[in-house]
């Protein structure tokens, strides 16, 4: 716990420990006031506020662009239903599945979060229509996030952007070859000239925990997997010629469980993926499969919008 935390746990002479075991009807009326009186400002203050807080920003790239952009996102993505997800998710969905720091996402005083990764809403969706089985699920969503780690150190990128999200869900031997195709399918139709990655988390030369704690090194690009990479890499070989497969990725480790998969044009990457566990661990059961990626369609309208993407 921060050292701010503890100052404020003194001014105010209550601990956030006999704070968190209130139950939640009785905390969440305290937290409701407390919020009401913190809106009780000046328009000028509320202005000062819109002027120097990035998280309330409009988007840059213009409305038109993005707008037309949607719709060839869903051209692309015909064979996923398209599903229009709700601003907000249940509290704790991003650290429960995905091990995102509470402090990296928007919470409310109402038991929700704001919607910081559209994957983990559409697996929610998905875990509800796997409980009674039946074939592969297949979802598609486009979503404004909000993300609250600090972005000064990344030029161009902004705390709340548009993403394609596309998920699988199912079960079989061949779930994650297919899967896969079918992402990187819908990808290709957006940017055709975008290349091609795929990885697996057997391959990377650490263990995550150690792995996460180096800095990002030099990709190993190579044309074909080695012959002792696991065998769903050699099939993606044979159903995706144009791939390139990284033997040395870090990014993903943890996170990920399988393969993985990302989507570069030139020096950017537009889209990532990869295996997770999310409806094994929502469904508690082992036999479960599922696919996320997402591509960053406000960052392919920023980067190339000299490509008739009008």
């Amino acid at each position: 716990m921060s050292g701010a935390v503890r100052r404020s746990e003194r001014e105010a002479g209550v601990s956030v420990e006999a704070l968190a075991a209130l139950p939640p009807s009785e905390l969440r009326p305290l937290l409701l006031e407390v919020t009401r009186a913190h809106a009780r400002r000046s328009p000028a203050d509320i202005l000062a506020q819109y002027e120097r807080d990035r998280t309330v920003a409009p988007e840059p790239t213009d409305a038109r662009v993005l707008h037309a952009l949607r719709g060839r996102a869903l051209d692309a993505a015909a064979d996923f239903e398209a599903v229009e997800l709700a601003p907000v998710g249940p509290l704790g969905t991003n650290a429960a599945l995905g091990g995102i720091d509470q402090n990296n996402v928007l919470s409310t005083n109402r038991n929700t979060e704001v919607l910081a990764d559209p994957t983990s809403a559409l697996a929610l969706e998905c875990a509800v229509r796997r409980r009674s089985g039946g074939p592969t699920v297949r979802l598609c969503a486009i979503a404004r996030v909000l993300r609250m780690q600090p972005f000064e150190d990344a030029p161009g990128l902004t705390p709340h952007f548009l993403l394609l999200a596309l998920v699988s869900a199912g079960r079989g031997a061949t779930f994650a070859r297919d899967e896969i195709v079918a992402h990187v399918r819908v990808y290709a139709q957006l940017l055709p000239e975008a290349q091609v990655e795929l990885a697996h988390t057997a391959l990377t030369p650490a263990d995550g925990p150690i792995v996460k704690a180096m800095d990002p090194g030099p990709s190993e690009l190579v044309g074909a997997p080695p012959a002792g990479a696991p065998r769903v890499l050699h099939e993606l070989a044979q159903a995706l010629p144009e791939a390139r497969f990284d033997l040395l990725r870090r990014h993903g480790l943890g996170y990920y469980d399988g393969p993985m998969l990302r989507v570069t044009a030139g020096e950017h990457a537009l889209a990532d993926g990869g295996m997770v566990d999310w409806t094994q661990r929502l469904l508690s059961n082992r036999k479960e499969r599922m696919l996320i990626s997402g591509f960053g369609l406000g960052l392919m309208a920023a980067r190339f919008a000299d490509r008739g993407l009008r």
